[in-house]
């Protein structure tokens, strides 16, 4: 995900991120599902894909339920407008 982010492959790299976190068996170790999806999040909300960000932020809160900067961000996220 991080060399396609840099060769300017946004969206191949949104889906590398989405596979290491979501799609691999077995399943990768939390800390690295947590890193790939919060990058996802990230790179989701750069290109305007506002629900997928949230998606991503309210899969890290269900793994981390008493993080209250994950749940300022869902907040954030769902505040902004979607773009048309």
């Amino acid at each position: 995900g991080m060399a396609l982010m840099q060769t300017e492959k946004p969206l191949e790299a949104l889906s590398a991120f989405r596979q290491a976190a979501l799609y691999r068996a077995p399943p990768p170790p939390e800390k690295i599902r947590d890193k790939a999806l919060e990058l996802a999040a990230e790179l989701a909300e750069k290109l305007g894909l506002l629900d997928s960000a949230r998606r991503y932020v309210q899969l890290r809160i269900d793994a981390n339920p008493n993080d209250t900067t994950l749940k300022h961000t869902l907040a954030r996220l769902s505040r902004k407008p979607a773009i048309s």
